[in-house]
């Protein structure tokens, strides 16, 4: 199944994305942060990148 996580990089979302991956899911993270996007990259995880007009730190 394709999940798609808003706030996947936060408290909640890293265990959550951890746990569909170890299950076999597609996990689809959303942060507007670059450092927690290239974590979830590392871990696996396909961004969805939100627009620039989400937040000041957005690339």
């Amino acid at each position: 199944m394709r999940v798609v996580l808003a706030g996947a990089s936060n408290a909640i979302g890293s265990p959550l994305t951890r746990r569909l991956l170890a299950a076999g899911h597609e996990a689809v993270g959303i942060t507007r942060s670059g450092t927690a996007a290239d974590r979830l990259w590392d871990a696996g995880v396909r961004q969805a990148r939100p627009s620039r007009a989400a937040g000041p730190d957005t690339p």
